[in-house]
């Protein structure tokens, strides 16, 4: 009686309005058609209203997930090319540190052979620093560049961040340390080659030195210029022996490296104010080991040797 197109809870809804007009009372089956026609349409233009629903919630859906894939496949792409940037860093960082070991290699032969000329020596020193600072330069480069892709990947090479610091870290440490081993060479040239040209001391330890106070004071920096001045009119080369001598008030540890802060504070400045190379000096602290006088006097002081060639 119902079209079989019709879902079986608009069959059953169907039958039960039939049931429900029979028990009524309506008479024939073309009274009852009549009246329940109306329904039956409507019935089918809900169908068809469900059934187009439908399709077009299926279409939506098919569309979404077509955007979907593809966002999914831009990702992906981008991914990869970050990938191959990575690796591109890694062979940079791995050139480094094989370029860094070269140049520990370097300072090893150099250091064994410091038997030969002062001049030849000191050229070698020099291209020695020069590789060191290069090798500093490329890092800081390198290191530029790794913060741009990090900023790029939003944090997603933080372990290669991480590595690149500790290898600062470790050229800067080692650059120090070649510094310090090339200025402890040249010293030993001029002691074994040279001869002491004059000193010179800063002993007015109240105010220069203060206690526990490795700081320059005004007359410090007027008498280290004065050096530099006199340095500069040499005609030979020179070597610059700072030493750092303290009282006895502290422990043996403290005094040493109060001695050896003063000597780099003077060092530092040599350096920065007057344009001194770092290759020409070297600091050593002696501590309250050695007093002007035993018997009394100023303790706390700094004693440069200036050291020339013979």
């Amino acid at each position: 009686m119902f079209p079989k197109h019709l879902s079986s809870p608009a069959r059953v809804a169907g039958g039960i309005l039939l049931s429900g007009l029979l028990v009524g009372g309506c008479a024939t089956e073309l009274a009852m058609t009549e009246q329940t026609q109306p329904l039956k349409d409507q019935l089918v233009r809900l169908e068809k209203d469900l059934a187009a629903s439908q399709q077009a919630s299926a279409q939506a859906a098919r569309a979404q997930s077509q955007v979907l894939s593809a966002r999914q496949t831009a990702l992906e792409r981008e991914v990869a090319n970050m990938g191959s940037e990575f690796q591109s860093l890694r062979g940079q960082v791995k050139a480094l540190d094989d370029r860094l070991g070269r140049v520990e290699q370097t300072v090893g032969r150099m250091s064994a052979s410091l038997s030969g000329q002062a001049e030849q020596s000191s050229q070698r020193l020099d291209r020695v620093a020069a590789t060191a600072e290069e090798a500093a330069r490329q890092v800081a480069a390198l290191r530029t560049r790794q913060d741009e892709v990090a900023a790029a990947a939003q944090g997603a090479d933080a372990a290669l961040s991480d590595r690149l610091a500790g290898m600062e870290r470790r050229l800067r440490s080692l650059n120090n340390q070649v510094l310090e081993a090339m200025a402890l060479a040249a010293k030993d040239i001029f002691l074994a080659h040279g001869k002491e040209a004059y000193t010179v001391t800063l002993t007015e330890d109240r105010v220069l030195f203060p206690q526990n106070d490795p700081a320059l004071d005004g007359r410090d920096a007027a008498k280290l210029d004065d050096l530099a001045a006199r340095v500069s009119r040499l005609d030979q080369e020179y070597h610059l022996d700072i030493q750092g001598h303290t009282d006895n008030t502290g422990t043996e540890d403290i005094n040493y490296h109060l001695g050896k802060a003063r000597a780099e504070v003077v060092k530092r400045y040599l350096h920065e104010k007057q344009g001194i190379s770092i290759n020409r000096m070297s600091t050593i602290s002696y501590g309250a080991s050695k007093p002007l006088d035993p018997a009394g006097g100023p303790k706390r002081r700094i004693f440069i040797r200036v050291l020339v060639l013979k």
